[in-house]
């Protein structure tokens, strides 16, 4: 889905919003109606179209959404990221290569996310692991680890940081190294040997982090 599920001037119970927790702050150019809606199609609720028009919206020349049209593509691969039981894992590995490659401005807003008090930890969770994959993608791989690893025990982010650990420990210290830990990832999310691409990091991991650090293909 390129446009959102359902249409910005919607109307839901209270009841619902906090079913699924409410609006998120992660993404940074905000679309936090679209991570919310696709969190309420998740849990499989129903939607209903009124005919006719029923609102009018006004579109701001200078806005927040008119200036993160630029950065669309890169926020609905960080949007994806957050929603791995709707995606397959094929899509969501190709949308790492996006997120790699993220504008300067939008890491600018990922960074400012983590200083307010108001962004949940979750949230927060999310923006170091994006950032770490844009470390990835630059070569600093120290700091690429030390993200990835900060942010391995958030349930949401299920096997993501995982899988990039252990290609950055493949970059820093050999195949030896990450091999263990790509075995071990695929015992708890077999679903990842379904796809061709992670099969390529699990048989040349060494050649899939140069992948990740190198310039987009």
């Amino acid at each position: 889905m390129v446009r959102g599920p359902l249409p910005v001037m919607s109307l839901y119970l209270k009841s619902l919003w906090q079913q699924v927790g409410g609006y998120s702050s992660a993404l940074p150019w905000g679309n936090e109606d679209y991570d919310f809606w696709l969190n309420v199609l998740a849990i499989g609720a129903k939607s209903k179209k009124l005919s006719g028009n029923q609102v009018f919206y006004r579109f701001k020349k200078d806005s927040m959404m008119r200036a993160g049209d630029a950065y669309g593509e890169e926020e609905r691969a960080m949007l994806r990221s957050r929603h791995l039981d709707l995606y397959h894992t094929a899509k969501l590995l190709r949308d790492h290569r996006l997120i790699m490659t993220m504008a300067n401005a939008t890491r600018q807003r990922l960074l400012r996310l983590q200083g307010v008090a108001t962004v949940s930890a979750e949230d927060k969770a999310y923006g170091v692991f994006w950032m770490a994959l844009s470390d990835l993608h630059e070569s600093r791989f120290t700091e690429a680890l030390q993200g990835f690893r900060q942010v391995l025990k958030v349930e949401r982010l299920q096997w993501q940081p995982a899988l990039y650990e252990a290609l950055t420990v493949c970059r820093l210290q050999g195949r030896a190294a990450s091999a263990p830990m790509l075995r071990k990832l695929t015992q708890r999310f077999p679903q990842l040997n379904t796809t061709g691409e992670f099969q390529r990091h699990d048989r040349n991991c060494r050649a899939s982090a140069s992948w990740a650090s190198g310039p987009p293909r």
